[in-house]
């Protein structure tokens, strides 16, 4: 091979492409073949960017450098974390060569509030010497000097954040935040679907909910059981029309397979809308739910006394919870039933609470979420919900959900609707890896903090394991209403 020298001396322009910087996919550590990633960070800890292979010792002049990634191999996995490390490498080891990042400062002095008239001119004056060092940064800094740029920005972050209002302008700060505090919800969830409850009852925990502050009145009406009947129950479906009184009949008696409450089955149309006005002369909202397509006792038996074959999930065994989602009767089954709630609902009530948390827990030791993407169902999942969210934006409602099948293991497998309200109420636990509410909020999600530490489980002792009313009550007073 013609000695690198030799082409300069022919006229040639060199960018050196070292192969002590080279890396190819998969061969990611030392002892995995030649050109792994080991060996191309240290090679460009000990071969500066001006060293061109085979000079003999002599100086040659290069247009730059290049530091390269093969796919020597096409098949191996791509790993991004892996390249940027060897392209951080090579920008680090030869930092005088790089410019420096001047985004950052850009982005700081975007950050400084418009309008300084509310704040104290001792700290205005912080903020514009801060403002100043930073334009009178030179241009063509390098990465070696980037730190300069840093503590700029550093020096100026810190000067807005010590940005003091006035004595004027902190009275209405202070008045703008309790009115913000005030306007935030406050409600209370019953679980009406599990239990059921008089109207009597429900318009007592209206009338102490009002007496306390609270906004709203979060009512599962459809969780386990289905504690709700329309005056017409009448469901059009899979190009047939299930009658309203077998509709009628085949929810109570799934209701009552999972629980034969002795006080009663279900509320009637006419309780609901008293119900509604009710909590509205007290000034309280109240917000529907009817989850699916897990905590669905009630409806699978219904299905299957309805003639629908097989509603249920069936992954370690059958599912007495929840609907299989490759079961397309079913399916359009439940959506028509939860369409026509949403009917009902819609112009009484703004927000509807569609559910679809824990799916198939008892099918899969709680691992439900992780089966759906092992089997390839998740998309299916995310079809599902999606199309209940736009259900209830076509119906005037404010749809919601909780938050455990929304991007699972904070992973874009799938998207879901991003105009849903997210009921925050657990960030899981082992094996049970649900999206983080950073992860959410980075999506533009809203929440209602439905915090699981502040859960009480009617009848539950501290024995029983979490839920019990001393430990509820401790956790409120632990954890604010913004935790």
């Amino acid at each position: 091979m013609l000695p690198h020298l030799n082409f300069y001396l022919k006229g040639h322009q060199i960018l050196n492409t070292n192969d002590a910087w080279y890396y190819v996919l998969g061969r990611n550590a030392d002892g995995q073949g030649w050109y792994n990633l080991d060996q191309g960070l240290n090679g460009i800890k000990s071969t500066p960017i001006t060293s061109v292979p085979k000079t003999e010792g002599a100086d040659v002049p290069i247009i730059g450098g290049m530091v390269a990634a093969w796919a020597d191999t096409p098949s191996a996995r791509y790993s991004p974390s892996r390249l940027f490390k060897l392209m951080r490498q090579f920008a680090n080891s030869n930092a005088e060569y790089f410019a420096a990042d001047y985004e950052s400062a850009e982005q700081a002095l975007k950050e400084v509030p418009t309008d300084l008239s509310r704040y104290t001119a001792e700290s205005i004056a912080a903020v514009k010497e801060a403002e100043k060092a930073i334009r009178s940064l030179d241009s063509n800094l390098s990465r070696a000097e980037q730190d300069s740029i840093d503590q700029a920005i550093a020096k100026l972050q810190e000067a807005v954040s010590n940005l003091t209002f006035t004595p004027e302008a902190q009275k209405e700060e202070d008045t703008k935040r309790e009115v913000e505090k005030l306007a935030k919800n406050k409600v209370i969830s019953i679980d009406a679907g599990r239990k059921y409850f008089t109207l009597d009852q429900l318009k007592r925990i209206v009338d102490k909910a009002s007496e306390l502050g609270y906004s709203d009145l979060h009512l599962l009406l459809g969780n386990d059981g289905l504690r709700f009947l329309l005056d017409d129950m009448t469901i059009t479906a899979n190009g047939k029309t299930y009658a309203s009184d077998d509709v009628k009949n085949a929810i109570i008696e799934g209701t009552k397979a999972y629980y034969d409450d002795p006080n009663g089955t279900t509320l009637s149309q006419a309780e609901i809308t008293e119900l509604i006005q009710y909590a509205k002369d007290k000034g309280i909202g109240l917000i529907p739910a009817i989850n699916s397509p897990g905590h669905m006792d009630a409806m699978l038996v219904a299905m299957e006394k309805l003639g629908i074959a097989n509603p249920q999930a069936n992954f370690d065994k059958v599912s007495k919870t929840t609907m299989d989602l490759e079961n397309e009767e079913a399916m359009s089954f439940t959506k028509a039933l939860i369409g026509k709630y949403m009917d009902f609902f819609a112009g009484k009530t703004k927000i509807f609470n569609y559910g679809t948390d824990e799916y198939a827990n008892d099918a899969t030791n709680a691992q439900g979420w992780y089966y759906l993407k092992w089997y390839g169902l998740y998309g299916k999942f995310a079809d599902y919900a999606n199309s209940l969210a736009a259900l209830a934006k076509e119906k005037g409602l404010q749809p919601m959900a909780f938050n455990d099948g929304f991007y699972y293991e904070d992973k874009d497998d799938v998207e879901f609707d991003k105009d849903v309200v997210i009921s925050y109420w657990s960030k899981g636990w082992w094996g049970y890896n649900l999206a983080s509410p950073q992860y959410l909020a980075s999506k533009g999600y809203k929440f209602l903090n439905t915090n699981g530490d502040w859960y009480y489980i009617l009848g539950q002792k501290p024995e029983d394991g979490g839920g019990f009313l001393k430990k509820a009550i401790e956790n409120t007073e632990k954890l604010h209403l913004t935790n």
